[in-house]
């Protein structure tokens, strides 16, 4: 697995879990729902996400790497797991991803299913 795919993955899933955190909804098969609006946002937005990968290289024990790096070649002292990567960009996650789309009237109108946002 490549760098980007691994914050690309956390991205999704970290803005799928803000979703469902903060914003209502009325529909069954909820998780799906904000996966999918998670992913087609994140993947409309490729200059937020470039800011999310950029911080996570920033580490200062990522250096020499880049988003096509394996996972595997990364220190050991890089934590990967999803505790890890919350702690280093979660708060990217939340002022990149989350609010640009909470203030994108559009989309949340095209998303019958969300009621309102609850906190944000």
């Amino acid at each position: 697995m490549v760098v980007y795919t691994l914050v690309w993955a956390f991205c999704v899933q970290k803005l799928a879990r803000i979703l469902y955190d903060h914003v209502e909804c009325s529909c069954e098969g909820r998780n799906m729902l904000d996966w999918l609006t998670a992913e087609r946002f994140i993947r409309g937005r490729k200059d937020a996400f470039e800011k999310v990968l950029s911080a996570f290289l920033a580490q200062p024990n990522a250096t020499n790497f880049s988003a096509d790096s394996r996972v595997q070649d990364m220190p050991s002292s890089v934590d990967i797991s999803y505790e890890g990567l919350e702690r280093v960009l979660g708060r990217v996650v939340w002022d990149e991803l989350y609010q640009p789309l909470r203030r994108d009237v559009e989309i949340m109108i095209n998303m019958p299913h969300y009621t309102r946002i609850i906190f944000g």
